[in-house]
């Protein structure tokens, strides 16, 4: 690599030469691939007058404006983090500023941080350690658990409409389709719905059962909510879970002949009755 005191010696060289050696030399010599050395050797001579601008101008002592300013800032670390401008080299820099080293232990499930601050302060931290063979994006476990139910009731379709109005979202944060229902079933080893499945298993939804009992859907939500009719729903705006036997119970029958089944929902204890005679 070519260097500036090379550079001055040609240039030496160069000025002691008589005016004929030197117009034999830039006759002889002066090619176009020697006029791009010459022009790279003067500019490798630019960026090392630059440089030792740089390192004089580094030696220079800050004056007590600049350190108070400084002092400002370090004060108010968060704001000098957030700050609209700080890139994430900043940021670097900011931390190898401030952190003098972190040492980790890992005690099981957690993992055991202790920040050593240049100022001589300590931090600890404790954070969940994730198992072996998971990663951050993975989907938390209520939805899993939620699709795992809405499985022995719904197509994967149907469980993706539903998952979206409860406003759940994968782990990257999209939203749901049968796609990726079936992809978080088989990483779950969730089995799939079969039509079919519910009447094997002897239950039946809200409507059907409605239709068993020759009522409104309303009417056996009201048996429901009452708990004379027992029912299992995984989440709110979820289907129900009826069992088949249940409609032929004697509470549900005499609910029904009694005709208590056509109160309000939710009654206002506040509301007076008329009698009629």
């Amino acid at each position: 690599m070519w260097s500036s005191p090379t550079t001055a010696a040609i240039a030496s060289s160069s000025s002691g030469c008589s005016p004929s050696t030197r117009t034999t030399i830039s006759s002889a010599w002066i090619s176009p691939t020697l006029r791009s050395t010459l022009q790279r050797l003067l500019a490798v001579s630019d960026l090392e007058n630059k440089l030792a601008d740089l390192k004089r101008a580094s030696t220079q002592q800050l004056s007590q404006e600049e350190r108070a300013a400084l002092l400002a800032l370090g004060s108010d670390l968060p704001k000098l983090w957030n700050h609209p401008g700080a890139s994430a080299e900043t940021r670097k820099r900011i931390l190898r500023t401030v952190i003098n080293e972190i040492i980790v232990r890992v005690e099981g499930t957690q993992v055991q941080l202790k920040l050593h601050w240049h100022g001589g302060d300590h931090t600890e931290l404790v954070a969940r350690k994730n198992p072996s063979g998971t990663c951050h994006l993975a989907t938390d476990t209520d939805t899993v658990e939620l699709v795992r139910s809405f499985a022995r009731l719904l197509p994967d379709a149907s469980i993706a409409a539903l998952l979206n109005r409860l406003a759940k979202r994968t782990s990257r944060g999209n939203t749901w389709n049968a796609v990726r229902v079936c992809a978080l079933r088989s990483s779950y080893d969730i089995a799939v719905h079969r039509d079919g499945e519910r009447a094997a298993r002897g239950e039946v939804n809200l409507e059907e059962a409605a239709q068993l009992l020759k009522v409104k859907s309303m009417t056996v939500l009201r048996l429901i909510q009452r708990k004379v009719l027992a029912a299992q729903q995984p989440c709110v705006g979820s289907p129900w879970s009826i069992r088949r036997d249940d409609l032929d119970s004697q509470a549900v029958q005499r609910a029904l002949t009694a005709g208590r089944h056509d109160t309000p929902v939710t009654p206002n204890p506040g509301q007076g009755s008329l009698d009629f005679q």
